[in-house]
């Protein structure tokens, strides 16, 4: 039995229209929801949110992977904690960030070692813990 070729393309395209209002309507709910979070961004909604009152402590409430020691490659070697950068400057290990009032701060990011190394140079085995400060 031979089918009609109008009638295969108007399927085709009905199936295609279908799955584009298909995305649509599941992108349209992600945004209105808020979308993922990223496990890796802690955004200045989140830090309004909290009843702490520096950067350390929103950071162990809301991504205690941040502080995680990262980088033993054998038994030897020591793991290393994320370097801290505020606005792009190095200031130390992440006991910095108790200095640092949360009134103070936009957003904090965590990156990589690779992404660290990339970034600021050699010494970033445990990554980086990025702060912007409010302007």
């Amino acid at each position: 039995m031979v089918k009609d070729p109008r009638m295969i393309g108007r399927g085709l395209r009905a199936g295609l229209a279908l799955g584009l209002v298909s995305a649509l309507l599941i992108a349209c709910g992600a945004a209105r929801s808020g979308g993922a979070r990223n496990p890796n961004l802690i955004t200045t909604d989140e830090l309004r949110a909290l009843n702490v009152s520096n950067a350390y402590e929103a950071v162990e409430r809301l991504r205690p992977m941040f502080l995680r020691t990262r980088g033993v490659q054998s038994a030897t070697a020591e793991a290393q904690l994320p370097v801290v950068y505020i606005d792009g400057i190095r200031q130390g290990g992440p006991e910095v960030m108790r200095t640092l009032p949360l009134t103070d701060v936009q957003e904090i990011r965590y990156i990589s070692a690779a992404d660290a190394t990339t970034r600021y140079g050699t010494n970033h085995t445990g990554g980086a813990i990025e702060i912007r400060i409010r302007s």
